[in-house]
């Protein structure tokens, strides 16, 4: 939902979504991994990739209409949750390199399907947006 929000939402809007995301999750909704809620999770080991949401889905939403623009903001804002959730990882775990092993490398994959998918259905909706 981050890049979604990003690609379909202008910058500003996609940035407070997630805020918002993020606020409902710290007063009690529901909607963080599997189900649960509370401010622990923004400052537990998980905490850095939450918080980078609003910045990556503002990152993302500048690439509006431009399939290699989104790749690339996509790709970078990856980055940036990949930084912030490693880094806030690792004060965890006391060292980097195992924020990265467990934390980074198990979810390239799936996180760079997830961004093409956020690229291909926000394509959708916007060719649906403009017949309309």
């Amino acid at each position: 939902m981050i890049f979604l929000t990003g690609y379909y939402l202008e910058p500003k809007n996609a940035f407070f979504t997630q805020l918002i995301y993020l606020l409902m999750g710290i007063i009690g909704f529901p909607v963080f991994t599997n189900f649960t809620s509370g401010l622990a999770h923004l400052l537990g080991p998980t905490g850095g990739y939450l918080l980078s949401f609003p910045l990556t889905a503002m990152i993302v939403a500048f690439s509006k209409n431009n399939f290699v623009l989104k790749v690339f903001l996509g790709t970078l804002g990856l980055l940036v949750i990949y930084c912030f959730g490693a880094l806030f990882l690792s004060f965890y775990l006391e060292s980097l390199k195992k924020a990265i092993v467990v934390g980074v490398l198990p979810f390239i994959g799936i996180d760079f399907l997830k961004m093409i998918i956020g690229i291909l259905v926000s394509e959708k909706l916007y060719n649906l947006e403009v017949k309309q």
